[in-house]
């Protein structure tokens, strides 16, 4: 359980470091989150993940786009639909990788706790 959880905190560094440092360059940050999705997709995710993921990146991209069309914010560097193309990916990822965090979090409460959760 701890290995698993770590390997998805490393996924999660990976990709808040990479956003952090790469954002201006969107097509190398958006090849950089291609590439740690076919990792995932390959090693990690199963059908599940597959479907949150699909789901982000597309509700995720598109209130973006509502958002920036509106003004609530900009991006300094957009390519389609004044967002960036590395944001769907980011949507994907974060959301996936959220889930799967809660659920590892979750079961070691279940363990520790045997799934009572007090206020004390």
């Amino acid at each position: 359980m701890r290995k698993k959880l770590f390997v998805e905190c490393i996924i999660i560094i990976i990709e808040t470091f990479s956003v952090l440092m790469f954002f201006k360059n969107t097509i190398f940050l958006s090849f950089i989150l291609f590439s740690l999705s076919l990792f995932c997709f390959a090693l990690l995710y199963n059908i599940k993940d597959a479907v949150s993921y699909i789901v982000a990146a597309i509700i995720g991209s598109l209130g973006e786009i509502v958002a920036v069309y509106r003004g609530a914010w900009i991006y300094t560097k957009s390519d389609f639909l004044n967002i960036p193309i590395w944001l769907p990916l980011a949507w994907g990822i974060t959301v996936v990788e959220v889930r799967r965090v809660s659920e590892l979090l979750i079961d070691v409460f279940k363990k520790t706790d045997k799934g009572n959760l007090r206020r004390d």
